[in-house]
């Protein structure tokens, strides 16, 4: 903010003297005052100074005059004491916060107290300073022991001075203290304070008490977020009646949780008046000079640089931007160029007043100016500025030369006149003359003088035939009616493009039946490029508003009249009217409507000049809405009222309906994507419980196979129970691990109502006696296309999060029923589907799912329960069956009223019948064999030692791959079969195969996993691989494999 520059900063730095011319009225200030002000800008120059207090002086009395002006302040004090003035002049100019010091100046040791705030300026106008300074010798105390009231008093005659003053507000109780100069300002009765808010409140002027209040609660409710600097603008109306415009800046500040306000008030009415002034004179000055009759300029003495206003060039006919002093000398009348010489010298040696006329030369006539100047000096008294205004004075001396007789008054006004007057006779037998014409008829027409005289023929030749035609049936019919002519016409030049000319003539019929015409012919070719090149560049826009499908538009206040453009005329096929905006808002969507008056309201309570811009819906048809975005701006007349809007407004529906369809593509994504973590998850725990399921299995099928006939029956229905359970959950398993693959599990044509009834007999005993089950199942339901084990998993997620859902009593309804839906959304991957299903629906009156909630519950991980009540992965377990069987979900929620999860599969056509499934072969018997069994897993690798030991085979079980090997190693031939895990450390079943095959390749080896890999089949016939069978495997598919292996049967 403070600019001193460089090279003065490094003279400061340095001590470099001051000059004399600044030094010695300071020095006489510094003698003579105890107490002065002085004015800084933001260079620290002094702009003016002001003695308060003198010792034996009266400050009138003081012979300093104005010398100080234009000194800094860095020549003046001591390069010891300038840093902290520097920081404190940049404090407050930044910031607007008064500074308190102590510093000395070179030429006078004594400690001075300078106190710095800041002036308010008008808005264009740069900062300034305004430093209080005190000899300490006035006070001899040091600062810190001077008395707090006087330096009190000090501070408070500086902010009195710069009309300005400093509060504080207690923000909880609206009671605040400040400096006496708050009380002059708003003309309260207590000088020393404290006031009630409500003391100032009563000042504001009602108009903006609203603005006020709503700018307050802005910074009160930002609470401690709250640390900028605020500004408030609002005028004021004291007891004496005066209007005051008055500015705070101030800051919501919070002192142990107790909030309050602290700033400075300005009263800036002197300040906006002045600017509204400076306005209203450059309204006027640019009136002037856009007359291109009145120029100003500038010339610089010292550096020879004229300076001159925008319309120089146009008003003395120069190039714009290229031309120099040499060529506007060039120009002028060489008889008058010591005129102006002989002028320019009295001025600046006599002081003779600058005021020469002269003539000037232009491309079509010369013309008489006048120029007035002032010569500007500096301190020593020289020359340094010539400052002045030229003006067009031609009418003046062209009407001082009239009277010195009318043919010369003739000749010179019609030289001066920009094209040519004449006078045009029709006679009574119809012929033409032309008793006169200016001498430059000859340059409009395009004819020299070697032509011969200028007639009615002559010029007539250089007319085109139709534009002929065209002026003498004007002329006939202005002779008739004794109306004005008023005729454009083209003009073919012998060199040269086609000029066009307009005549515009008065026409008076003499007694002898001859008719006159007085007239003027003027040069419009320019103009009339101007209105082609108009009404091009209005074209070329209408037609960019077309293509941007934007309607320029404005609304007339006075007559409240609405116009619109033509480009949205022609797109909605209505004619171009004005239209009352009572029927423009009827095409405003009634929701939108509100915030669009608001923002018209706002403009014209606040007067802004800031275009605004708003997004809404339009209602252009009855069955269509459309989206739009308006651009609009009020328009202010010269006294700054508002008198218009004018604006534009686009079609955005394509850009809204792209927005909705790229957030629902996102959406898709995201969902995508979530969704791929569940794979991750299923295949590093399937492995596990393969393993696990081989070992219930296994002994379930052993205590079945082995001891159901010495234990109770029931015993032998719960072991059967136990197959049942864990041959679903086999199942199931290889699902999770298709999953995890990106596999598709087996989809077939089945009934819904088994696999309902099955889920429903585990679900019931699961169920608390507080919940109520209540099934409808449609009895004629088509067959869907799904996995019946899959189905019962979704059905099971469905019911237990609707268990959890209910507190206290309760109902869940399951149900299934064929439908037929078109345009539905699915609440889980927000597609659009259609077509026939049956809708398996889970319904409960819990608690409900918030509307928030509603588009992630799908996601991996994601729940509502409590920590460590719920994995966040049914429903998202339930998205991945769901479309991996080509269905969708709906879901409908009310908080509150329970919730609706409703299941879409799709119908398959019935089929000409259903193989039923053949029961499994017995078991036949076999030879026994001596087996190698290898599998890391110890239970498992138990569990099957148990089932070939029992069928009579011997085993030898290991569960390290590479201690198998040794032992294959040392008796290769005394084994007749390898059973092995395809999933070891150190070595697979692959490998392990591979290596046994080198001692034996006729060896039968069969590879358990729960995984096929793809590349498994191709190692496993290299590797003279039997067969690969599931885990976890049945006690009788075991036993088959292994029979069907020893004999030597293909797999």
């Amino acid at each position: 903010m403070l600019d001193i520059g460089k090279g003065r900063a490094e003279q400061i730095a340095t001590g470099l003297a001051a000059p004399e011319v600044a030094r010695a009225p300071w020095d006489a200030l510094l003698a003579l005052a105890t107490r002065f002000t002085v004015t800084l800008d933001e260079r620290a120059r002094v702009q003016n100074w002001s003695v308060l207090r003198t010792d034996s002086v009266s400050p009138t009395d003081t012979p300093l005059s104005g010398r100080l002006t234009g000194a800094n302040l860095g020549d003046l004090v001591d390069p010891a004491s300038w840093p902290s003035m520097i920081n404190a002049l940049r404090g407050c100019l930044a910031r607007g916060y008064p500074a308190l010091i102590e510093i000395t100046f070179r030429t006078h040791p004594d400690p001075w107290h300078c106190t710095v705030s800041r002036l308010h300026a008008a808005a264009d106008a740069a900062p300034q300073a305004l430093c209080l300074f005190e000899s300490a010798q006035a006070h001899p105390r040091h600062i810190a022991k001077q008395s707090p009231h006087a330096r009190q008093r000090g501070f408070d005659e500086a902010l009195a001075h710069a009309q300005m003053a400093w509060f504080e507000r207690d923000l909880a109780t609206d009671i605040g203290v400040g400096s006496p100069s708050l009380a002059e300002i708003y003309g309260l009765d207590n000088p020393v304070g404290p006031w009630h808010y409500d003391d100032i409140r009563a000042r504001i002027l009602p108009s903006d008490i609203a603005k006020q209040i709503a700018e307050i609660d802005t910074g009160l409710r930002r609470g401690v977020s709250d640390i900028e600097a605020r500004v408030m603008k609002y005028r004021i109306q004291r007891p004496d009646g005066l209007i005051r415009d008055v500015e705070v800046r101030y800051r919501n500040l919070f002192d142990n949780a107790r909030p309050y306000a602290a700033g400075f008030i300005f009263d800036v009415t002197e300040a906006n008046a002045t600017a509204r002034q400076i306005r209203e004179d450059k309204i006027w000055l640019d009136v002037i000079l856009n007359t291109n009759e009145f120029v100003l300029w500038e010339h610089d003495l010292v550096t020879d640089v004229l300076r001159t206003s925008a319309n120089w060039a146009a008003f003395f006919e120069l190039p714009v931007g290229s031309w120099t002093q040499q060529d506007f000398l060039n120009l002028v009348q060489p008889e008058d160029l010591e005129v102006l010489h002989s002028a320019r010298h009295d001025a600046l040696s006599s002081g003779a007043p600058y005021r020469p006329q002269f003539r000037l030369r232009g491309a079509q006539r010369t013309r008489w100016l006048e120029s007035k100047a002032q010569v500007q000096r500096n301190a020593k008294g020289e020359p340094v500025r010539l400052v002045g205004c030229t003006w067009d004075i031609t009418a003046q001396v062209t009407s001082e030369q009239a009277s010195r007789g009318s043919d010369a008054r003739l000749t010179q006004i019609a030289r001066l006149v920009p094209g040519s007057v004449f006078e045009l006779v029709l006679r009574v037998d119809g012929t033409w003359a032309l008793p006169y014409t200016s001498a430059n008829v000859q340059d409009l027409f395009g004819v020299t003088p070697a032509a011969g005289p200028v007639t009615v023929r002559a010029l007539l030749r250089q007319i085109p035939p139709e534009d002929r035609k065209a002026l003498a049936q004007a002329l006939q019919k202005s002779a008739e009616t004794t109306l004005p002519l008023q005729q454009d016409l083209r003009v073919n030049q012998t060199s040269g493009p086609v000029r066009w000319l307009h005549c515009h003539a008065v026409p008076k019929r003499q007694t002898d039946g001859t008719v006159h015409w007085y007239g003027h012919l003027g040069d419009v070719t320019q103009q009339r490029k101007v209105v082609v090149q108009l009404r091009q560049s209005e074209f070329r826009l209408q037609l960019a508003l077309t293509a941007a499908r934007m309607t320029a538009w404005e609304w007339d206040l006075a007559s409240n009249v609405f116009v619109r453009s033509g480009a949205d005329a022609s797109r909605f096929r209505r004619p171009r009217v004005a239209r009352s905006p009572k029927n423009v808002r009827k095409l405003i969507h009634p929701e939108d409507l509100g915030r669009l008056s608001a923002c018209f309201i706002e403009v014209a309570n606040t007067n802004s000049r800031e275009a605004f811009a708003l997004e809404h819906r339009v209602c252009g048809s009855p069955r269509r809405l459309r989206w739009v975005e308006t651009y609009a701006q009020g328009i202010f007349d010269a006294a700054g009222k508002l008198v218009a809007f004018a604006g534009v407004t686009q079609d955005i529906t394509q850009r809204h309906a792209a927005e909705d369809e790229r957030k629902r593509m996102s959406q898709q994504v995201m969902q995508a994507q979530k969704m791929e973590s569940i794979g991750m998850l299923t295949g590093g725990i399937a492995h596990d419980f393969n393993n696990m399921l081989g070992s219930i299995l296994g002994y379930a099928g052993l205590a079945i196979a082995h001891f159901v006939g010495e234990v109770p029956t029931d015993l032998g229905r719960y072991l059967g129970e136990v197959v049942n359970a864990g041959a679903r959950a086999r199942e199931l398993v290889a699902q999770l691990l298709a999953f995890s693959r990106g596999e598709s599990a087996e989809i077939t044509a089945l009934s819904v109502g088994p696999a309902i009834d099955q889920a429903l007999r585990l679900l019931r005993s699961t169920l608390p006696s507080r919940v109520e089950f209540r099934v409808d199942l449609d009895p004629q339901l088509p067959l869907v296309f799904a996995n019946g084990v899959q189905l019962q998993q979704v059905l099971v997620n469905l019911c237990v999060n609707a268990r959890d859902a209910i507190v206290g009593t309760g109902v869940i309804r399951v149900g299934a029923y064929p439908v037929t839906l078109a345009g539905a959304v699915c609440a889980s991957c927000f597609e659009r589907f259609e077509g026939g299903f049956v809708s398996l629906s889970v319904t409960d009156n819990g608690a409900g799912i918030p509307e928030a909630q509603r588009s992630r519950v799908f996601e991996p991980f994601f729940t509502t329960k409590a920590v460590g009540q719920g994995s966040g992965m049914g429903l998202a377990v339930i998205h991945g069956i769901v479309h991996g069987q080509a269905g969708h979900v709906l879901l409908a929620s009310t908080p509150g009223g329970g919730t609706k999860f409703e299941i879409l599969l799709p119908v398959a056509k019935p089929a000409n019948g259903v193989p039923e499934t053949a029961p499994p072969a017995p078991l036949k018997p076999t030879a026994t064999a001596h087996i190698l069994l290898v599998d890391d897993d110890e239970m498992v690798a138990r569990v099957m030692t148990e089932i070939l030991t029992l069928a009579g085979h011997t085993v030898a079980s290991f569960t390290d791959p590479q201690a198998a090997l040794e032992a294959f190693s040392q008796r290769p031939a005394a084994f007749d079969l390898v059973i092995a895990d395809l999933n070891m450390p150190g070595l697979s079943g692959v490998e392990l195969a591979a290596a046994i095959c080198t001692r034996r390749p006729q060896l039968p080896i069969l590879i358990l996993t729960g995984y096929l890999a793809p590349e498994l089949p191709h190692a496993g016939r290299a590797a003279s691989i039997r067969a690969v069978l599931p885990k976890p495997i049945a006690r009788a598919q075991l036993l088959t494999a292994v029979a069907a292996a020893v004999v030597g049967d293909p797999p």
